[in-house]
């Protein structure tokens, strides 16, 4: 992402809040996950502003150069210095950089109370989704080192109940964006009108299927296969028949609807827009949704009626995403990176368009959902702090007016959508592939002694070819005066799948002394020689039939 300048508000809000909360790790530690990607993107930058682009370079160079990949020693050899000495000039630049958003910010809890698992358990949760009766909200949580589906109580902020505990093989992963998939726009749960049932995407086979999950007993109560590619963000029509949904379908990016009778699908939105996080009307007449064509995404309505009458709702700079109707459906709450490329939480009246801030935070806030409690209505969002995500319950009557929106205006044409990132395909440079020449894909070395001071090397090579459907390995050891190896050719690309290997391998025995109970490496040698050929189909992500 540093090479195509392309972070989004959500992606700056990872680093500033890591920055402003002291959590930056060394450059020499070993990052992984989303957090690697944004790391990795500031270490960059600061590299570039410090040293100018030939410092970058020769630091990349230097790591691509020096043995284990071991950034201490690039970090000296392109800049002479200690990582150290680097990590406290990084940390010092990060602060300079954030500090004045952190002057006229705050953290999420000054704003409201948090929502919690149970006390010592640190966990994440997001894409928060309210009961018709407005006491329960779904959310994805991670308390159990997997990602859930679970129930808060509203007026405890507490967990309520699992709904998908346990292994399955029913599908592969549950789509949460932030969490299994990269993010989009809006929320990935949705509550039918009854109460019943929580409605969620699940990655299964090649596609996406809609889970409809029992919100009593938890699992799954019926799911529905979706034509369109990448489903997500489900929306529950007020009378429960119908689910809107985001998916892509002929190169654009549209809103569907999901008829529950009948499994059909229908394209409402069908522009060359990019639209996104829908909701219905509490009247169920009209459908708000996020939708982009040039450098911002607003928020639309849509007659069901008559897909083609569209509003534009919101104006100005920055992106306007995840709305929800109040209770009363006389406002709107939505989240907005409006004010410093920082998303917070809104509320725009839908008749006098007056503009209300509920939050002001640090990270960023997402997806609000409007909730009835003793004291009045409440909004829960999902908030990012200290390197989590979290839910957060707020009043709406302490935000803060900004303005009025401008008016409500009809859409007559939407602007072609164009990614940060596009690849031209030249019709007439398409050929069918000739041959299939194998490229080097991977090369391990290892050397080392035992106790024994016995020489132990491995040295593993993959070829594959530019799809990776026809593969060579080889791998070959030496232990002491012996050598093994084995090679194997493998056959993907079709469904049967077929291989080849050859094999001669010698071994040390270990055994147990049982006078003294030590190990003992005796010297006596196993030796297998031969070949053999497999064949294997495979039936699902789970099962397969060998041979």
């Amino acid at each position: 992402s540093y090479l195509a300048q392309d972070e989004d508000s959500r992606a700056k809000a990872v680093m500033r809040d890591a920055t402003l909360a002291d959590r930056v790790p060394s450059v020499a530690d070993n990052v992984t996950g989303y957090f690697a990607y944004r790391f990795g993107h500031m270490v960059f930058a600061f590299v570039e502003s410090e040293w100018g682009v030939e410092g970058l370079r020769d630091f990349i160079f230097e790591t691509r150069n020096t043995l284990t990949g071991a950034v201490d020693k690039a970090v000296k050899r392109a800049f002479d210095l200690d990582v150290e000495e680097f990590d406290a000039r990084f940390r010092a630049w990060l602060r300079k950089k954030y500090q004045p958003v952190a002057l006229e910010r705050g953290d999420p809890r000054e704003f409201g109370p948090a929502f919690r698992i149970e006390e010592g358990v640190r966990s994440a949760e997001a894409s928060p989704a309210v009961s018709p009766s407005g006491e329960l909200i779904a959310a994805f949580t991670t308390y159990k080192d997997d990602v859930d589906v679970a129930l808060f109580s509203v007026p405890k902020r507490k967990l309520y109940k699992n709904l998908t505990r346990g292994y399955t093989t029913r599908y592969e992963y549950l789509v949460a964006q932030l969490f299994t998939v990269g993010p989009d726009r809006g929320r990935d749960l949705a509550f039918s009108p009854d109460g019943d049932t929580v409605a969620v995407f699940a990655r299964s086979g090649r596609g996406r299927v809609l889970l409809l999950l029992d919100a009593l007993k938890g699992g799954v109560v019926k799911e529905y296969p979706i034509p369109q590619d990448q489903a997500m963000e489900p929306a529950f029509s007020p009378d429960g028949k119908t689910v809107a949904f985001h998916a892509f379908a002929n190169g654009q990016a549209d809103i569907f609807l999901l008829d529950l009778g009948s499994g059909t699908v229908q394209n409402l939105t069908n522009d060359p827009a990019y639209d996104a996080a829908p909701v219905f009307s509490p009247d169920g007449k009209f459908l708000v949704y996020s939708s982009q064509s040039g450098e911002h995404a607003k928020l639309f309505q849509l007659e069901l009626a008559n897909p083609q009458n569209r509003v534009q709702l919101t104006f100005g700079a920055g992106d306007d995403e995840g709305a929800s109707f109040s209770r009363d459906g006389k406002a709107l709450y939505f989240a907005s990176d409006r004010d410093q490329g920082v998303f917070d939480i809104y509320r725009l009246d839908l008749e006098t368009r007056k503009l209300t801030r509920l939050t002001k935070v640090i990270g960023a806030a997402l997806n609000p959902v409007a909730v009835v409690t003793k004291e009045g209505e409440r909004v829960v969002y999902q908030a990012y702090t200290k390197g989590r995500w979290q839910l957060y319950l707020t009043d709406p009557g302490q935000g803060e007016e900004v303005g009025r929106e401008e008016e409500a205006a009809p859409v007559k044409q939407r602007e072609v959508f164009v990614p940060a990132i596009t690849v031209p395909v030249t019709q007439d440079k398409i050929s069918p592939v000739k041959g299939h020449k194998l490229f080097a894909d991977n090369v391990q070395v290892a050397v080392q002694f035992s106790e024994d001071q016995t020489l132990i090397s491995q040295a593993f090579l993959s070829f594959a070819d530019h799809y990776g459907d026809r593969r060579l390995n080889v791998l070959l050891e030496s232990v002491s005066g012996y050598s093994n190896f084995q090679a194997a050719y493998v056959n993907l690309e079709k469904r049967w799948q077929w291989g080849v290997t050859v094999f001669d391998d010698r071994s040390y025995f270990v055994a147990a002394d049982t006078f003294t109970g030590r190990e003992v490496r005796l010297k006596r040698l196993y030796r297998e020689t031969g070949a053999a050929v497999f064949a294997q189909y495979p039936l699902s992500l789970y099962l397969r039939a060998e041979a």
